[in-house]
């Protein structure tokens, strides 16, 4: 495909990875292990709404204390879910306001909204009122917060309302809470119902009574883990420590290295940068140290990145490490070009110890017997003019491939199935800022305009730059 210009929208949601890297340490520390993660909504919604019933639109919000969680499904499978920052505690605040009363006692009467309550407020009077009155009071905080809560509802539903909502967590339970919800999405109340009846279907006890719509959430998580509902619970060794992992389905090892703080960066490392300078107006190269590539095993056996990870895995990865820069002092660069012991830097008598910068000119009084000495001339000619026999071709031989990329030589490992590299797999190994271009990028092999899906040969000269005004 060929275009200027791509746009897509995409909504996500994203759990940071503090929190899942903080619930592991937690738990290593303890000295256990971490079974599996499911995140509460999804397990909420498993013992809520049984998977014979998802093929309605429904929706189930876990109302908690300072947030509510929200699932949504339909056509037999749960389609999202979401978070709203409105709960319980709007009501109860509104209480304290209203009747000066502490948080405990608030959430007291919040909890007991029918006939008389009785209260003593922060000034230490007795205090009876009807609980109509009370009601009325917490009305607009109650209908704000059914508002944001259909709102939520409506977002993660594609924009349209369910057929019924189910409502669980101890918020639930607030007198009018259902009828509010019923009336922000327009539906009748009936189809506004408390989560608990559906609970027999996967759990059950002789002794507590545990279809209160309060246990939805910890009740899922146990029926989601003792069910097998969970298909992340990989157990994985990664350098000998226990890996974070929190993915469902298909996982390569890179996605493990990925998800353990490793980047791109530490598969390939980045060659050193090379110095090109001029003596006596001919440019001369000389080239940064090649990386040392990474290392990775799985059970002991080398494997690529793209192997697909097991449960109970051992991985060990040795990340590659980037080659040192060219360094070259004045008195280095003479003594390899078999030069005189004089010469000027930028017009200006150097000394010896005087380190060489990209681009230095240096003048000496070079014999055209020595023109010859300095054998990678004629490779930089070469680069210039996109040869491609700057180096020998090995990749039959060791299973590398060698490139030269932005006039740096790069090595890269062979593929699996031994597949050919593609222009677009150089991307990473530009240097550029992909996350935040400010001009476009220009993509040449052998001096002539590529493309993404080009496939590279052997020794092939690649530039990937961002383009200047001059260039267009």
């Amino acid at each position: 495909h060929n275009g200027q210009k791509v746009e897509a929208d995409v909504v996500a949601t994203f759990l940071p990875a503090g929190v899942v890297e903080s619930i592991y340490a937690v738990v290593n520390r303890c000295d256990v292990e971490v079974e599996s993660l499911t995140l509460e909504p999804i397990a909420a919604m498993n013992v809520t709404i049984p998977s014979d019933l998802r093929l309605l639109n429904l929706a189930m919000i876990d109302i908690g204390a300072g947030t509510s969680d929200i699932a949504v499904c339909r056509d037999g499978s749960v389609v999202g879910y979401t978070m709203a920052t409105v709960a319980g505690d709007e009501i109860t605040e509104t209480i304290m306001r209203e009747f000066l009363v502490d948080f405990p006692t608030a959430e007291q009467i919040k909890a007991n909204l029918a006939g008389t309550v009785s209260f003593t407020d922060i000034l230490g009077l007795e205090q009876t009122i009807d609980a109509r009155v009370i009601s009325s009071a917490i009305q607009p905080a109650l209908s704000a917060t059914a508002k944001e809560l259909a709102q939520k509802i409506c977002e993660v539903n594609g924009g349209t309302v369910p057929s019924a909502v189910f409502l669980a967590g101890g918020g639930s339970k607030l007198v009018g809470l259902g009828a509010a919800v019923a009336e922000a999405l327009g539906i009748e109340p009936r189809r506004v119902a408390i989560a608990g009846s559906h609970f027999k279907s996967v759990v059950f006890s002789e002794e507590e009574n545990i279809l209160d719509p309060i246990y939805a959430t910890p009740l899922g998580i146990a029926a989601s883990a003792g069910l097998g509902l969970i298909s992340n619970s990989y157990r994985l060794l990664l350098n000998g420590k226990q890996a974070c992992l929190f993915r469902s389905g298909y996982m390569s090892a890179l996605d493990v290295l990925l998800m353990n703080g490793f980047t791109y960066g530490d598969l390939i490392g980045r060659s050193g940068k090379s110095l090109m300078v001029y003596v006596n107006e001919k440019k001369h190269v000389f080239y940064g140290e090649t990386a040392t590539p990474s290392v990775l095993k799985i059970n002991g056996t080398a494997e690529a990145p793209s192997t697909v990870i097991r449960s109970g895995d051992n991985i060990e990865f040795t990340p590659a490490v980037s080659g040192g820069d060219a360094v070259l002092t004045l008195d280095q660069l003479l003594t390899k070009l078999e030069l005189g012991l004089s010469a000027k830097v930028n017009g200006s008598i150097a000394t010896g110890d005087q380190m060489l910068c990209w681009g230095d000119e240096i003048v000496t009084d070079i014999s055209e017997a020595a023109d010859d000495l300095f054998t990678r001339t004629a490779d930089a000619k070469s680069i210039e003019a996109g040869s491609n026999e700057i180096l020998p071709s090995t990749s039959t031989a060791t299973g590398e491939w060698h490139f030269i990329l932005n006039d740096r030589p790069l090595t890269l490992p062979a593929k699996t199935g031994g597949d050919p590299y593609y222009l677009m797999d150089l991307l990473e190994c530009s240097g550029i800022d992909f996350d935040h271009l400010n001009a476009p990028v220009a993509m040449k092999i052998n001096g002539e305009n590529g493309q993404f899906t080009q496939i590279l040969k052997e020794n092939d000269h690649v530039m990937i730059h961002l383009m200047k005004k001059e260039d267009n």
